[in-house]
């Protein structure tokens, strides 16, 4: 398996929080080979892309992917998908979130 922390673009749009997001990417970038952002295929590139710049969502983001192109360490709100299940990305639960996902990283200290 790749050393990539991959997440559900679904992460950045409400009811979940895009500050709590970018935070998320920002406390993991540093445990991973590369940040990515996955979109489903039904979902349009460019509308996604703005949203998360517009937000500064992919300031520690390596780049943005359609689903099933890279393999990783997913992170999702559907347990059926991912290695790390999120119910509601917010302010209160980043941090735990943050700690589950550095549990499979060779990097982390």
């Amino acid at each position: 398996m790749s050393n990539y922390l991959i997440l559900d673009s679904d992460l950045s749009q409400p009811p979940h929080e895009i500050i709590s997001f970018r935070e998320l990417t920002l406390l993991n970038y540093k445990y991973f080979e590369a940040v990515l952002i996955e979109i489903d295929m039904a979902d349009k590139l460019d509308p996604v892309f703005r949203w998360l710049k517009r937000y500064g969502a992919l300031d520690y983001c390596n780049g943005v992917i359609y689903q099933g192109e890279e393999h990783g360490i997913k992170v999702a709100a559907s347990p059926k998908v991912a290695n790390v299940t999120i119910l509601r990305l917010c302010s209160s639960t980043t941090y735990e979130i943050s700690s589950r996902i550095r549990l499979f990283s060779p990097f982390s200290a």
